[in-house]
Order: structure tokens, then C-alpha cells, then sequence
């Protein structure tokens, strides 16, 4: 089994790494169609290619307001109702070493900036994907 340092995993909107993350995690789902009939025999069926299919995605880490793409510019795609950014998910690749990534348009849904007392100031974000998700490879010597 090769390894897979978790470091790789990246979030980017429009091409730009967004700044400062130090986790994230993306869920695909799928709302599966339901065909019992009365011919089922009594056992749940299922279409097998029907059904919506969708990414949801969250991250956190430190609010850099000095990074290209930051807190800032996503609560901006929040509140100016920017639309829809291309959001890609996964290994990014690094040196010889490939990475795998997801590549779909999609919305931020919440961004948050927490922050305490003589401590660094924290990010929170979700995502949800709007139409087709594509599998692509980025390769380490050329970046993606």
C-alpha cells in the first residue's frame, strides 16, 4: 500500500489553493432511486444508474489575510451572491508522486472566522457541488 500524506489534500476555487487550511473532508452522495414493486419478492430494489449525485465538502484551519484566496474572499462569494466557483477536492500532486482530485462547480453554504483572546484566528467553510463531478489527475511535476 502506498501512503498518502494528508498534507496533499487541498481545497481550490478557480485554480488558487485556498490559504491556511489544516483539514478537510468531502462526502459524495448519492439519493438512490427506489423501484419496489410488487414483484420485488419483499425486498427493497433499486434503479441502478437513477438518482441525484452530489459532493458536499467542509474545511477548517488558520485565517491568513495575507493569502491569495482567504476567509475573506469566500464570505465575499456569500454575501455579493457570486454565483458558482469551479471547486476542486483531493491529492494534489507533489514531486513524482500523482495525486487524484474532484473537479465540479459548486456554492459555499457557510464561512466562518472564530477567533479567542491571544489565539489565532480560525476558519470554517462548507460546500455543496452544482452539476457534473469529474475525476482528474494532477500530476506532480507539472502541477494541475
Amino acid at each position: 500500500m502506498s501512503k498518502i500524506d494528508g498534507n496533499l489534500f487541498r481545497v481550490l476555487v478557480n485554480g488558487v489553493a485556498i490559504g491556511g487550511t489544516t483539514s478537510c473532508s468531502g462526502q459524495f452522495s448519492k439519493d438512490l432511486q427506489e423501484t419496489t414493486n410488487q414483484d420485488s419478492g419483499g425486498n427493497i430494489e433499486y434503479h441502478p444508474t437513477a438518482g441525484k449525485i452530489g459532493v458536499t465538502g467542509s474545511a477548517d484551519g488558520f485565517y491568513d489575510p495575507d493569502h491569495a484566496l482567504n476567509a475573506e474572499e469566500l464570505i465575499d462569494r456569500i454575501v455579493n451572491n457570486s454565483g458558482l466557483a469551479t471547486i476542486q477536492f483531493g491529492q494534489m500532486g507533489l514531486g513524482n508522486t500523482n495525486g487524484t482530485y474532484w473537479q465540479f462547480t459548486g456554492l459555499f453554504s457557510n464561512v466562518s472566522i472564530d477567533t479567542k483572546n491571544d489565539s489565532m484566528p480560525t476558519i470554517k467553510f462548507d460546500w455543496v457541488s452544482s452539476g457534473t463531478i469529474t475525476k482528474k489527475i494532477s500530476t506532480g511535476s507539472a502541477g494541475s
